[in-house]
C-alpha cells in the first residue's frame, strides 16, 4: 500500500474540499467547485501523481484536463498507484463498501468540508488497518 500518497490525498481533499466529490473519478464539468474539477479518493491520486509542483487551482484543473477520457482507466490506474489489490480498491473506492459510520457520515454530510472530514478519516482507517478495515 502507497502510505504517503494515500495520507497526501486525505491532506489534498482536507485542504480543497471543494475539489472531492466521490460520484466520479474526475469531473472536468463540475459545477462544484470554482476551478470545475472534482475527483474522488482514486482521482486525486491520479492527479497528485501527475503534478509537479505546488498544488494550485490552476495545476489542479490543467493536470485533470490533460487526461484523455476514452483511453483511460481511473480505477486500474489507481489501484495501481496506490499499491492496493482489488478487494482493498473496491473497499475504499466504493462508498457502499466503506466501513458504515464512514459511508453514513459522507452521505450526512451538508457541507463539502464534512464529506472531505469523512473521506480523510476514512482513508486513515484505511491505513491504520493495512487495507482490512477490520480494527
Amino acid at each position: 500500500m502507497n502510505v504517503p500518497l494515500l495520507k497526501k490525498v486525505g491532506q489534498a481533499i482536507m485542504a480543497e474540499p471543494r475539489w472531492f466529490d466521490m460520484t466520479w473519478w474526475i469531473d472536468t464539468t463540475s459545477d462544484k467547485a470554482p476551478c470545475g474539477t472534482t475527483a474522488c479518493i482514486g482521482g486525486f491520486a491520479i492527479l497528485l501523481s501527475k503534478i509537479k509542483g505546488r498544488l494550485t487551482e490552476k495545476t489542479w484543473a490543467t493536470t485533470a484536463n490533460k487526461i484523455p477520457q476514452k483511453s483511460y482507466m481511473p480505477r486500474y490506474t489507481a489501484t495501481v498507484l496506490l499499491d492496493l489489490d482489488k478487494d482493498q480498491a473496491f473497499r475504499l473506492f466504493d462508498i457502499n463498501h466503506w466501513p458504515y459510520k464512514f459511508t453514513v457520515a459522507y452521505q450526512a454530510a451538508d457541507r463539502p468540508e464534512r464529506r472531505a472530514k469523512a473521506a480523510a478519516d476514512r482513508i486513515e482507517f484505511f491505513i491504520q488497518t493495512n487495507g482490512t478495515d477490520v480494527g
